[in-house]
């Protein structure tokens, strides 16, 4: 499956894709059914899914590039990179949580 069809799919819950123009959207994070939450050192934080952190996706407004951030911690290394489109920031972010045992579940723009 493409990106863009990853993200059309996921956007078409809430709103068209190209609807999708902030510079600033939040992903929101599920567990998969039946997997562990690993991450490379220990489990995942529990936040990431009650709700109190945030991972949210941001485009520099200087060099239009992309970056994701926790609203509360510390980014592990692997996702403290910038992108130059959000599908190349949503498919990395996507192959990244999904061998971890969790998914993107909306995005929100």
């Amino acid at each position: 499956m493409a990106v863009g069809q990853a993200i059309q799919g996921i956007t078409n819950n809430l709103q068209p894709e190209s609807n999708l123009k902030s510079t600033k959207r939040f992903l929101i994070l599920e567990k998969i059914p039946g997997k562990e939450t690993l991450a490379s050192s220990s489990i995942v934080d529990k936040r990431l899914f009650e709700g109190e952190t945030k991972l949210i996706a941001e485009q520099d407004d200087q060099f239009s590039l992309w970056s994701v951030k926790y609203s509360n911690g510390i980014l592990p290394l692997p996702l403290q990179q910038r992108f130059t489109s959000f599908p190349k920031l949503f498919d990395f972010c996507s192959k990244y949580f999904e061998t971890r045992g969790i998914r993107i579940a909306t995005v929100i723009d």
